[in-house]
């Protein structure tokens, strides 16, 4: 089952991306770099994410404000690198706050650009410290326990070229990225969910990998990436 869902999806993000995209967001991305998949039907929502914070005050462990909690219709500016084979963005308002030497990227904004941060930088992070720190438990999570995941392909970048995020309630958000390769122009759109909890934003491990579609265009996306 666990090799079924690797060629499904290591864009992520998911996924895309690893997808570094990630991952559904963190693992789909994770897996996706290869072939598209219809959408498998996802499981019922968990409902146990924190309370919502108001707006501008701080929100998490590493105290960045929270923001607007309107979804982003605009680019959001970030200053994007290369890692462990895809492009991850940065912000001093949105996140990561703290990247760590094991490659960890964790503390990001309590709102629903945060959380579109959170997903892509998801996807640039060792699987075992993504499933240790960034997916809450469920049998999503399950699945992939144990998986190894191979690195990146020399030469070969993950690199985001939009997005589309919508809120779902009070601290949940599904987080869409479309991403590509640098060595083609096929472009894939990965969602995946997330939820505020313990002071960060996570992938829901109750959500079913989503699977990976190809998109022709940006049309319904806000186009987005290195530049």
């Amino acid at each position: 089952m666990a090799q079924q869902k690797k060629n499904l999806s290591r864009p992520l993000l998911a996924a895309a991306v690893v997808v570094v995209l990630l991952a559904a967001i963190g693992i789909g991305w994770m897996l996706g770099r290869g072939g598209f998949d219809e959408p498998t039907p996802p499981a019922t929502a968990s409902q146990d994410s924190s309370a919502s914070t108001s707006n501008g005050e701080a929100a998490g462990s590493c105290g960045l404000p929270a923001g607007s909690d309107a979804a982003p219709t605009e680019a959001p500016e970030a200053t994007w690198e290369v890692v462990r084979g895809a492009t991850v963005p940065r912000s001093q308002e949105f996140g990561p706050a703290k990247v760590t030497d094991d490659g960890d990227r964790a503390c990001y904004a309590r709102n629903p650009t945060g959380a579109l941060f959170a997903a892509v930088n998801f996807i640039g992070m060792p699987i075992d410290v993504f499933l240790e720190e960034h997916i809450t438990p469920g049998p999503y999570k399950d699945l992939y326990d144990g998986l190894e995941i191979p690195e990146p392909t020399p030469g070969e970048v993950l690199t985001v070229r939009g997005f589309k995020v919508e809120p779902k309630g009070p601290d949940r958000v599904t987080v869409t990225v479309v991403s590509s390769l640098s060595t083609g122009t096929t472009m894939t759109a990965t969602p995946g969910d997330m939820v505020w909890k313990d002071g960060d934003w996570m992938v829901d491990g109750t959500q079913e990998n989503q699977g990976s579609t190809k998109v022709t265009s940006l049309d319904g996306y806000v186009e987005w990436g290195p530049k």
